[in-house]
């Protein structure tokens, strides 16, 4: 149940028939808002539950692993139109989510430039820029939305924090001087697979220790591929 926030973060989604999902930022995805609603329940002895409408939202989304052992997290931050607010009488846990749960990231294969990379965490940020819409000609606020757009200078980043290793044994120093790309491959259990066609390193070798072992904090830029708008791929199940 990804796909609609996903949208609205500027991903276009496609359906491989019965067997899976994939998500690619598409720049044609820049003004696919979602209609949001933030509930918030009262301490009183009765909870009272007040429901935040927003529309025309769109947001940045990042990819987090807080630690190995735990699910990949999608974080989000929306900007919006404020549509409303109210009071509801209870709160009504919508239809049709999911009851699967999200694999563990254990036993999962994850390459950069064909290595592996044993690392316990990782945020990928797809820095979206977010803005709203001015137009004089509505009655509520004066925006119809947000819209997002994606800055060449500014491309979605990856942080990962492998073990300090020789230069003869690992290739990122070589590749951090000369701006080698590589390929991402992150394949979390059989139903989540992370991957990205050209990464590039831009920061290295800083200094910080991951259960008292020396790491190497590594930052990468997530530029284009070939087809111009698959920085990322995020799939769910298989293409075939």
């Amino acid at each position: 149940k990804w796909s609609k926030v996903l949208q609205a973060c500027g991903f276009k989604v496609t359906t491989f028939t019965t067997t899976g999902i994939s998500w690619v930022p598409d720049s044609g995805y820049g003004a696919v808002p979602a209609y949001i609603e933030i509930h918030e329940v009262s301490d009183a002895s009765t909870p009272i539950p007040l429901v935040i409408q927003v529309r025309g939202a769109m947001g940045n989304v990042k990819f987090v692993l807080d630690t190995v052992g735990s699910p990949v997290a999608m974080d989000f931050e929306f900007k919006g139109v404020l549509q409303g607010m109210e009071d509801r009488a209870s709160i009504t846990k919508p239809a049709g989510y999911d009851t699967v749960k999200p694999a563990a990231f254990m036993n999962t294969i994850c390459t950069a430039y064909g290595e592996a990379l044993d690392l316990d965490k990782f945020t990928i940020d797809m820095k979206n820029k977010v803005e709203l819409y001015v137009d004089p000609s509505t009655g509520l606020n004066g925006y119809t939305g947000a819209r997002v757009s994606r800055d060449k200078t500014d491309p979605p980043t990856l942080q990962v924090d492998p073990t300090l290793a020789s230069i003869a044994t690992r290739g990122h120093y070589a590749r951090w001087t000369a701006g080698t790309t590589g390929a991402l491959v992150m394949n979390v259990g059989t139903l989540l697979h992370i991957s990205a066609p050209a990464l590039q390193i831009v920061k290295a070798y800083d200094g910080a220790t991951r259960n008292s072992a020396k790491v190497n904090t590594l930052d990468f830029i997530l530029t284009r591929g070939s087809s111009g708008n698959d920085e990322i791929e995020i799939l769910q199940g298989s293409k075939t």
